[in-house]
């Protein structure tokens, strides 16, 4: 995500950040471009959430 803001990678390097960054000139031509990287930031942080949920669950139960 810093690579959005342009504190990531540099542009060489594979940044989900920089690529939603890179594709949003043409998100009105090819929505394709910019909504995979998307689906797969929201997955990660869904997943994340998930698992703490899940070990915050298992430490209350002491």
């Amino acid at each position: 995500v810093l690579g959005f803001l342009g504190l990531g990678l540099p542009p060489p390097d594979p940044d989900w950040g920089g690529m939603i960054n890179e594709t949003r000139k043409m998100a009105m031509i090819f929505p394709h471009m910019t909504i995979f990287p998307c689906i797969a930031i929201s997955s990660l942080i869904l997943g994340f959430n998930l698992l703490a949920d899940g070990l915050r669950e298992v430490s209350l139960r002491d």
